[in-house]
């Protein structure tokens, strides 16, 4: 089992969501752009900061085809539920997911900044304290050597180890796992344990997410 997941950041709870910047559009994008006022995967409205796309998906094997880049993510943050109530939040969701409001929707949303002043300065702070939003990727492995999971922390140490420091792309994971006697492990069941990629704020470089090894689950 592979997982794939893009890290959501909890709703904050109160009363009334180099290379890469070559490929990281961080202004428009099929008419959405930054500063829109949208409606994203998860209930509420939100404030556009970021449009990435340009990227190839993530592959688990090898010997799978590199699909091209064709999909879009929008990075927004939450102003207020769907009872316009405050409710702070992030989130990364597939342009697809994603659409402006309405202009009549946009003009409450105004009007409510302009009125509730302590609304809008604790929004513009988070904003400001919380513009990045990393991806986390799970390479689930099944039927390890011994189930010695210690062992497989001390060969991900060595071999992926120094990837913290510059950064490793997919491809280059799956190869440090077929250089650390685990590769044929990826997707076996039942799963014994779990390898944890991070790429800090969807890192990108040459149309590839950037990832560092993070840490064996035991599961």
């Amino acid at each position: 089992m592979l997982f794939f997941v893009p890290v959501r950041i909890p709703p904050e709870r109160g009363s009334p969501c180099s290379g890469g910047r070559l490929f990281d559009n961080r202004h428009m994008h099929d008419g959405l752009k930054v500063g829109d006022w949208v409606r994203s995967y998860s209930m509420g409205i939100w404030r556009v900061w970021r449009v990435l796309n340009g990227f190839n998906e993530l592959r688990f094997s090898l010997d799978a085809p590199k699909r091209p880049p064709s999909r879009t993510l929008v990075f927004a943050h939450r102003l207020v539920n769907n009872s316009w109530k405050r409710s702070f939040s992030k989130e990364c969701a597939e342009a697809s997911l994603v659409s402006r409001i309405s202009p009549d929707e946009e003009s409450i949303i105004q009007g409510l900044l302009e009125s509730n002043t302590q609304l809008k300065k604790a929004f513009e702070k988070y904003r400001a304290e919380n513009s990045t939003l990393n991806l986390v990727v799970n390479v689930s492995l099944g039927q390890i050597p011994g189930s010695d999971r210690e062992q497989l922390r001390a060969a991900c140490d060595l071999h992926l180890g120094g990837s913290i420091e510059n950064g490793l792309t997919m491809d280059e994971v799956l190869a440090a796992l077929r250089e650390a006697g685990y590769y044929e492990c990826i997707g076996k069941t039942p799963i014994k344990a779990t390898v944890q990629l991070i790429s800090a704020d969807h890192e990108v470089r040459d149309h590839e997410f950037l990832l560092r090894y993070k840490r064996i689950l035991n599961f």
